[in-house]
C-alpha cells in the first residue's frame, strides 16, 4: 500500500534500522567506530526499507485496531521468559534491557502485530493467476488519502 509516512516517524525508523546495524556490528566484535563507514550514506540507503517498514508496521496497527486486538499482561511475560530462555539471561536481565529500549511495551506492539498478521494469513485467500504489476492512478491516490 502506498501512502505518505510522517517524516518524523520515518526518521526514527531509520535510527531504529541504524542502531540494529550498530548491534550487529558490536555482536560481530566489530568496532562502529573504527570502521571505515559512510553512516550518511547507509541513512540515506536505508530510508526506502524504513518506509516499508513503517508503512507495515502502521498497516497491522491499523488491522489490530479494527479487529480489536489486545495483548495480555500473561502473553508479554511468557514472551519476556521465552526471550530469557533462549538468550540464557534471566528475566530480570532482559526487563532491565527492555526498560532502555522502550520497555515491556515494544513486546506487546511486536505480538499486537504478530496477532493482525496471523489474522491476515488465516483469512487470506489464494487465487493462482498472472502477476499484472500495479500502477498508482489518481482514483487510487484518493483511495490512500480517505
Amino acid at each position: 500500500h502506498s501512502f505518505e509516512v510522517p517524516e518524523t516517524l520515518l526518521e526514527h525508523q531509520t535510527n531504529q534500522n541504524l542502531q540494529s546495524i550498530v548491534r550487529n556490528m558490536i555482536d560481530r566484535g566489530m568496532d562502529p567506530r573504527s570502521q571505515e563507514f559512510d553512516w550518511q550514506k547507509a541513512r540515506d540507503s536505508m530510508k526506502g526499507q524504513s518506509e516499508r517498514d513503517l508503512r507495515g508496521s502502521l498497516l497491522l496497527d491499523r488491522i489490530a485496531d479494527e479487529e480489536k486486538i489486545e495483548v495480555s499482561d500473561d502473553e508479554v511475560n511468557t514472551e519476556i521468559k521465552a526471550y530469557a530462555e533462549a538468550t540464557r539471561q534471566t528475566e530480570a536481565q532482559v526487563r532491565s534491557a527492555l526498560t532502555k529500549q522502550g520497555g515491556e511495551r515494544s513486546i506487546a506492539d511486536r505480538l499486537r502485530h504478530r496477532k493482525a498478521l496471523q489474522l491476515l494469513v488465516e483469512n487470506a485467500r489464494i487465487t493462482e493467476a498472472e502477476w499484472i504489476a500495479e500502477t498508482q492512478t489518481d482514483s487510487d491516490s484518493e483511495k490512500v488519502e480517505e
